[in-house]
């Protein structure tokens, strides 16, 4: 199967389980972008909605299966989004409960699986390497249980 293919088809099923984080982030899109339609799509085809020229134009989020994004956006920043997208299609509705989950418990931005997960998907650079090594730093403060629970979940 092409890679073309295989991704559309990944693609599709991510779409369909990940339903009800359609449902969920779709009124935060349209708030923060002010429109009711994507401005664009991403290449694999991720709804981009382009936030108001009073956002930063660098930045980009992912919220479930959109990314919101400055105009003028970095490739490698919307590349890391992607990443979020991707997770949000994979974990389907237990998306926004697994997040929720690990902010509550004190898991903090670097030791956080899911951006670990998000920044593998980045070329390297001088950011992805000092992310992973305040990861490494924050992770030696955890227990044992939880290091090793914290660095599966983020494919480590």
């Amino acid at each position: 199967m092409p890679a073309s293919l295989s991704d559309a088809l990944m693609n599709v099923l991510g779409q369909t389980w990940g339903a009800p984080n359609q449902l969920l982030y779709y009124p935060e899109a349209v708030r923060a972008s002010g429109r009711f339609l994507p401005n664009r799509f991403t290449t694999s085809g991720t709804p981009v909605f382009d936030l108001p020229d009073t956002a930063s134009a660098t930045n980009a989020l992912a919220a479930g299966p959109y990314i919101l994004a400055g105009k003028d956006v970095n490739p490698v920043a919307l590349e890391h989004e992607e990443g979020h997208v991707r997770q949000s299609q994979a974990l389907g509705p237990l998306n926004f409960p697994s997040d929720l989950a690990l902010k509550l418990s004190g898991v903090g931005y670097t030791e956080n699986p899911f951006e670990a997960r998000a920044y593998r998907r980045e070329p390297e650079s001088d950011e992805r390497s000092s992310f992973f090594q305040q990861r490494e730093q924050a992770l030696r403060q955890r227990s044992p249980l939880v290091r090793s629970l914290l660095k599966l979940l983020g494919g480590d």
